[in-house]
């Protein structure tokens, strides 16, 4: 987390967000559907990291959201660390229609277990609920029981539970606690009051400097 206080109390707070899954489970269109409200059926595959903004206004101030979207392929998994160093959010999404993208889970939290050092939110999403279900919803929840982990299931097709999960887990972030009065079970925060802020910074920012090298792409569907 990275604060700026601007005066008069109004403070700019910077969240490190990043999502960790296998290829083709859906990574990039979670997060393009929560930056931009958007889907494409097809998208290319990572290539490295990539990396955008989303800004939040809440009670006046502002949340610059710095999301990272790692490739899932095993080559570039050596990557990783290094992104999810300083994340206060990791998401490790895999896709309800494979079974073998949630077979693959235990590695990926092992290897999340391994490389965060920073004691980052960690929450398991299970992706694509508009396709025939592969993997049930107890199974999920039973994993993220064990592990610890916060759990969801949402399709960033048709935007199902996108943004309730994106702020149910922003709202448990530090910055939140002086909003919340008395026990925190019973008084959470509005996320009804977060809003984009359009006009500071655009709701999808990609920094050229954070962008991949430009190598030839596999194309997978959402």
């Amino acid at each position: 987390m990275d604060t700026s206080d601007l005066g008069n109390s109004i403070m700019t707070v910077r969240y490190k967000l990043v999502f960790v899954g296998d290829v083709g489970v859906g990574k990039t269109s979670i997060m393009n559907r929560f930056i931009t409200d958007q889907f494409s059926e097809e998208y290319d595959s990572t290539i490295g990291v990539d990396f955008a903004t989303k800004t939040i206004e809440y009670k006046e101030n502002s949340l610059k959201l710095q999301m990272w979207d790692s490739a899932g392929l095993e080559r570039y998994r050596a990557l990783i660390p290094s992104y999810v160093r300083g994340a206060s959010i990791i998401f490790i999404i895999y896709d309800i229609s494979s079974k073998e993208s949630f077979n693959n889970l235990n590695t990926w939290i092992n290897f999340i277990k391994q490389v965060n050092t920073d004691n980052s939110m960690i929450v398991l999403c299970g992706n694509k609920t508009d396709l025939e279900r592969k993997v049930t919803t107890k199974e999920g929840q039973i994993l993220a029981n064990k592990e610890k982990m916060l759990f969801f299931e949402v399709s960033a097709k048709n935007g199902e539970n996108v943004t309730k999960m994106m702020y149910s887990c922003i709202a448990e972030l530090p910055f939140f606690e002086q909003f919340k009065e008395g026990d925190k079970d019973e008084s959470p925060v509005n996320t009804d009051e977060m809003t984009q802020d359009s006009n500071k910074t655009p709701v999808s920012s990609v920094e050229p400097e954070s962008k991949p090298l430009i190598t030839p792409r596999e194309i997978s569907r959402y």
